[in-house]
């Protein structure tokens, strides 16, 4: 039976223009086929999972001494994927696996935490959104507005200085959006 759903393949959907058109594409109907060259995969692992691996080994002994913590930044894609996106979501699942199973090896000398962000405004230049996609966001996004960089570096604040008794937690912050997910 033919599916009367057309298909696009876009390659070089991984980063910012190709995503954004994938998304593009997604939102008016289209069953999008991302092109993953094995090159883009690895870095996106090396990226956002075993980056934070190795470097939180390296830090260890230091973590350890002076009853530090670390708070990783996962994603809010990392619990309900984002389509046309396996690579990444799975790359940020992986990274918030990691964090909880920290919390279990390393108590009780550190704490282990994450912040998962989601719509975040970023500055001007950085990618350009475009403004429908923006409002769809926005619907299902109880606090009505993107959130800001000081939004997550607050929350990261949080978790380090002012949560001691707080470990293998991932913080959603997202004004609610996950919620509608």
């Amino acid at each position: 039976m033919a599916s009367s759903t057309p298909v696009a393949l876009i390659t070089g959907a991984a980063h910012r223009l190709g995503s954004h058109t994938a998304r593009h594409l997604h939102q008016r109907g289209w069953s999008v086929v991302i092109h993953y060259r094995s090159r883009e995969a690895d870095a996106n692992m090396n990226t956002n999972l075993r980056a934070p691996f190795f470097l939180g080994q390296a830090c260890l002994p230091a973590l350890k001494l002076s009853r530090g913590a670390i708070v990783n930044l996962i994603d809010i894609y990392s619990q309900r994927p984002l389509a046309n996106h396996p690579l990444y979501c799975a790359s940020k699942s992986g990274l918030a696996s990691l964090t909880l199973s920290w919390a279990k090896d390393l108590a009780p000398e550190v704490r282990v935490n994450g912040v998962s962000p989601g719509a975040i405004l970023w500055p001007e230049g950085d990618a350009v959104i475009d403004h429908a996609y923006q409002q769809s966001i926005l619907a299902k996004t109880p606090l009505a507005r993107t959130g800001k960089p000081e939004d997550i570096a607050g929350a990261i604040a949080f978790l380090l200085c002012d949560a001691p008794f707080i470990t293998g937690q991932i913080l959603a912050v997202d004004g609610g959006r996950s919620l509608n997910m």
